[in-house]
């Protein structure tokens, strides 16, 4: 094999792995903006498996109030079991199960 011939088939190794790098990625989950209704919008973040802290600078009750920021916290990390047909007992620890928010709402 010639040095062109090996330089163009990495190349488009490179290439293919880099499509489908990007093709699995999974989208990132689009976060509550401000003005967004608090119950709703934290509902939302908790029905996805995340946990949220909440600051609530008026009297207003949530189902009253709007979403003022939402910060993200640290990632949820569990230990998560696996048991098929193709692995048995498997243990997989610190695997990421969900975020912490912390969102202010008014």
């Amino acid at each position: 094999m010639t040095k062109k011939f090996i330089t163009a088939g990495a190349t488009a190794v490179g290439a293919g792995l880099s499509a489908l790098v990007l093709g699995l990625a999974a989208p990132a989950a689009a976060l509550p903006n401000p003005g967004d209704n608090a119950a709703d919008a934290i509902a939302e973040l908790k029905s996805g498996g995340d946990r949220v802290i909440v600051e609530n600078r008026s009297d207003v009750p949530l189902s009253e109030a709007e979403i003022v920021s939402v910060l993200p916290g640290p990632t949820i990390n569990d230990t998560v079991y696996e048991n098929d047909q193709y692995v048995i007992n498997e243990t997989r620890q610190d695997v990421p199960v969900g975020m912490i928010y912390y969102v202010t709402v008014e």
